[in-house]
């Protein structure tokens, strides 16, 4: 997630999973043109049924997994809106900008690895804003998220467009 607009009254953060939509809807479309185009490449019929099968379960694997996602904060017009832009699909949800508290990280163990997301914590309960977990580091836009919310003044490039530095 990167902070894309940040002003005062307003903040706009936005998620474009290139990585994981652009992989699995390279493989749906590579398998779906070799079962129509070249079907004289398999050598039997479990094959010529699963490739397939595979390119549209890789595209429907892109479609729900790989949304565009764009949370926009608006402090004057009192609103939070988290807008899901999927292909045929786009879904928006609005909240009351008064009962946003904070923004939260989710946690998630998987084979000794901590994968992390990002959940907007309302009075009515906790939001996650991406579909899936991830190993990149989401503390910083959490944390510029909640400064921003906490009416804080955020001087120089926000966190999401910094280098990491580890030592």
């Amino acid at each position: 997630m990167k902070i894309i607009e940040q002003s005062s009254d307003r903040l706009v953060v936005r998620h474009v999973p290139w990585f994981l939509g652009g992989f699995l809807t390279l493989m749906g479309v590579a398998a779906l043109y070799a079962a129509i185009f070249k079907p004289e490449t398999f050598t039997s019929t479990a094959e010529a049924v699963l490739v397939p099968v595979l390119g549209v379960g890789a595209l429907a694997g892109a479609w729900w997994f790989a949304p565009v996602v764009t949370l926009t904060f608006d402090r004057s017009g009192g609103a939070v809106a988290f807008r899901e832009t999927r292909l045929f699909r786009p879904g928006t949800r609005a909240f009351d900008y008064s009962k946003v508290e904070r923004v939260q990280l989710q946690s998630h163990w998987s084979d000794g690895s901590r994968l992390t997301r990002l959940a907007l914590r309302t009075s009515s309960g906790v939001v996650p804003l991406e579909t899936g977990y991830t190993s990149a580091d989401r503390e910083p836009v959490m944390k510029a998220i909640n400064a921003w919310l906490a009416g804080e003044k955020q001087e120089g490039p926000s966190p999401s467009r910094e280098p990491t530095v580890r030592r």
